[in-house]
């Protein structure tokens, strides 16, 4: 059985076309269009050679041996509620997991007595590009993408398993992928410093006339009180500039700040904003991102003013509250501890 990407076809194609790429296998992936088989060159961001994918149905049962799940966090319980069966037992890879995805997914399925599947999660999306022409272009490729479990036995099973589809990925913890997703902490400041030109509907990028330093002060405000957060945890507390450098140094990503490494970068060129306020940049990268990060501070005694100043202007903008789950919050820092104890009981037994 061979590996099924599910999501949108937007964001499916082209994880399939790399996961084909690097295996050398069919891989299939859902649109809500029939495109049939294809075998498509796949060129850009470092990569070239040939892949074989072929699309499914998202509304028929999927019969796949593994899966990638790259659809917004929000979306993520809806998708495994519609045939949770066909995910039972089976490497399931979240990409991206959200916050305490690969957690929270569990959990559910435990709710729903089903046999879980092997979850793992990555914190971010992987893979962009578009099929025009006759052959997929890739326009985004992340290097160096964390990837986790909920031990870590089970990250070094989902690693090799997944690792012969993605080698970019490397093993990581599960408060490092919950808590490191850079869409969460960039999307959101750029919501709300341009809330006036999304609401107007205008056209605008946002890594362009929609990025200035002030938008750069918020990002990096909110990334200190998160990394805080992390480092409590014992998580890996990577800045926002570390993180994009990790993951596009590769591409000619360089610069001494964030706000000079996304000027420079000509693969952040005329990236189109959004023009409606109910976008994913407050919808799911709020509620998974910022307002869990809030959570946990709170949870753990820290500072996290810049987060809740966030998240409550997101909600008024919206108006709509876009709290995290508290069960995730939980869930997070039972893990924490438990890998903390781990820790602990590993060096009294060295010494």
């Amino acid at each position: 059985m061979s590996l099924i990407i599910v999501g949108d076809a937007e964001r499916t194609l082209p994880v399939a076309a790399v996961a084909s790429l690097a295996s050398g296998e069919r891989v299939m992936f859902t649109s809500d269009e029939d495109l049939g088989e294809l075998t498509v060159p796949v060129t850009g961001s470092g990569l070239s050679g040939t892949a074989v994918i072929a699309s499914v149905s998202p509304d028929v049962p999927l019969d796949g041996g593994s899966f990638v799940v790259t659809a917004p966090a929000m979306d993520l319980e809806r998708i495994f509620s519609a045939r949770p069966e066909q995910f039972a037992g089976r490497p399931v890879l979240l990409a991206p997991g959200g916050f305490a995805g690969a957690l929270l997914s569990a959990e559910r399925f435990r709710q729903w007595g089903v046999p879980l599947p092997r979850f793992s999660e990555v914190p971010g999306w992987m893979f962009g590009g578009r099929l025009t022409h006759g052959r997929v272009q890739l326009f985004m490729r992340k290097r160096n993408l964390d990837l986790a479990a909920p031990s870590d036995e089970e990250t070094s099973a989902a690693l090799a398993h997944f690792g012969r589809y993605f080698p970019d990925v490397v093993p990581s913890d599960l408060v490092t992928t919950s808590l490191s997703n850079i869409n969460a902490l960039i999307h959101p400041p750029l919501a709300i410093l341009n809330a006036t030109r999304i609401e107007n509907r205008e056209v605008w990028h946002y890594w362009d006339e929609g990025f200035t330093p002030a938008v750069e002060r918020l990002m990096v405000a909110i990334d200190r009180e998160r990394r805080a957060v992390v480092e409590a945890l014992g998580g890996r507390a990577d800045t926002i500039l570390e993180m994009a450098l990790a993951a596009y140094g590769d591409d000619g990503m360089r610069g001494e700040s964030y706000y000079e490494t996304v000027k420079s970068f000509a693969g952040y060129r005329n990236r189109p904003g959004p023009t409606d306020l109910d976008s994913r940049f407050l919808t799911d990268d709020v509620p998974f991102g910022v307002a869990g990060y809030e959570q946990l501070a709170a949870r753990v005694g820290l500072d996290h003013t810049a987060l809740t100043a966030v998240r409550v202007i997101s909600e008024i903008i919206l108006g709509r509250g876009l709290r995290a789950d508290d069960e995730a919050v939980e869930a997070l820092v039972a893990y924490a501890h438990e890998r903390s104890a781990l820790r602990v009981g590993a060096g009294t037994r060295e010494g």
